[in-house]
């Protein structure tokens, strides 16, 4: 069989049940979803009257199947109520298309209120008023991006989330900053955050998300740029025996977490002092720059002198000087 036939049999390959079942649902249920969209942006200013709206209509997309095999993608998943993504990305579209020229200062008390609702479906249709409000008003949104990152228990929320920290970070660059505080998050789910924004960003806007900044912002840097965006001195060791920030570093450590050890090229030039640690250094190349740094050996020719007596090198302190040895001939010439 030639590789065109290979491929074209590949292509021709029959769709499973469940694909069909799929399908045939969100086919079915699309326009209700986006008419449940369109009945919601009357209800804009009463967050209450919204969110219990929009729980009684995804109550009536819900799909058993799917609700079955969420659980099994996303294990100890929260509540949720099994709607198909499209579905919800339905009625999102049918709001978004209603609201388009309305103003969106109030929709943040109905994120807030949607936000905390025990299902995850009206949390995940309220990032989609988030996409909007993070450009009228970024401060109070970036509040809500917080509190829902910090909620997160699951994968399929923070990368849903992702798409609005995304979004906030192209319409204003030093929101990296917002990220750079969740490197450090015991979360790990917070931690999550980062990566899939930085990769969502390129989605977000063909245009903007692929300008070098969002490359530049998302890789790492050399350690002494770290360091010096850390507020840390050139010389400071980002070991495991000095505490880690919890402020911003620098904004090539995203991908990463500041600190670890250093490798053999990241080594301190000679000359530069090493700062104090609280306890012995742990890693193999500080212990180096430990016994390289903390005191200048003298020279073996002046070891030497300082042995026989003939002057020159350093006693250390509480010492005394060792008479110079003197010969039968001097002692001669002297009596």
């Amino acid at each position: 069989m030639s590789p065109a036939a290979g491929a074209t049999a590949v292509r021709e390959r029959p769709t499973s049940p469940v694909t069909l079942r799929a399908v045939a649902f969100v086919a079915e249920h699309k326009p209700a979803a986006e008419d449940l969209g369109r009945s919601l942006a009357e209800l804009t200013g009463d967050p209450e009257a919204f969110a219990r709206a929009l729980n009684e209509g995804l109550a009536t997309l819900a799909d058993p199947e799917y609700l079955e095999g969420q659980r099994r993608i996303a294990p100890g998943i929260a509540d949720v109520i099994g709607i198909r993504w499209p579905l919800i990305e339905a009625v999102k579209r049918g709001f978004r298309e209603s609201t388009r020229g309305d103003r969106t200062s109030t929709w943040l008390f109905v994120a807030d209120r949607l936000l905390r609702e025990p299902p995850l479906e009206p949390r995940w249709f309220s990032f989609g008023m988030l996409e909007r409000t993070i450009e009228d008003e970024p401060e109070r949104t970036w509040q809500l991006v917080r509190r829902a990152a910090r909620e997160a228990s699951d994968w399929i929320t923070v990368d849903a989330l992702a798409h609005v920290a995304g979004k906030g970070i192209l319409n204003e660059a030093y929101r990296w900053a917002e990220l750079e505080q969740l490197v450090y998050s015991p979360s790990r789910w917070e931690r999550r955050l980062v990566g899939s924004t930085v990769a969502t960003t390129p989605f977000v806007d063909h245009r903007r998300g692929r300008e070098p900044i969002v490359a530049a912002n998302g890789q790492p840097r050399p350690p002494a740029d770290r360091r010096r965006r850390a507020g840390r001195p050139e010389g400071t060791c980002l070991g495991a025996a000095q505490p880690r920030p919890r402020g911003p570093g620098g904004r090539g450590s995203l991908l990463r977490r500041a600190g670890g050890h250093r490798r053999a090229d990241e080594r301190r030039p000679p000359g530069v002092g090493h700062p104090r640690h609280p306890r012995q250094a742990s890693c193999r190349s500080c212990r180096a720059d430990q016994g390289s740094t903390r005191r200048d050996p003298p020279a073996r020719g002046r070891a030497r002198d300082v042995r026989r007596g003939r002057g020159g090198g350093t006693l250390r302190p509480g010492h005394a000087r060792p008479a110079p040895t003197r010969t039968s001939a001097e002692l001669t010439n002297d009596c």
